[in-house]
């Protein structure tokens, strides 16, 4: 399945979930959210070496493609809501 495909049936079916979930599984009333991210590390193949190259800093063929995650679950059902995977840029800390 195409990546954004299942990212609009996973996102979609989160909240449709959530949308049927009973009031008094909401915290207070309220619609809670939970926020988390990772870096993910993938098979070393050409079509994930195009979309999520290895950071300059690695010898070529000595790493894996890495990317980014961040994904918005529901608090009340643990569904995710929403999710966004990116290039990954290193940790911010220049190197020495």
């Amino acid at each position: 399945m195409p990546e954004a495909g299942c990212h609009r049936l996973v996102c979609r079916t989160g909240k449709k979930v959530e949308d049927e979930a009973p009031d008094e599984w909401f915290w207070k009333g309220r619609r809670v959210r939970v926020v988390d991210g990772a870096a993910v590390t993938m098979p070393d193949t050409p079509e994930n070496q195009a979309e999520y190259p290895q950071l300059e800093l690695q010898q070529p063929g000595c790493g894996f493609p890495i990317a980014r995650i961040v994904v918005v679950f529901s608090l009340a059902v643990g569904t995710v809501l929403e999710a966004a995977i990116g290039r990954y840029r290193g940790n911010g800390i220049a190197a020495q």
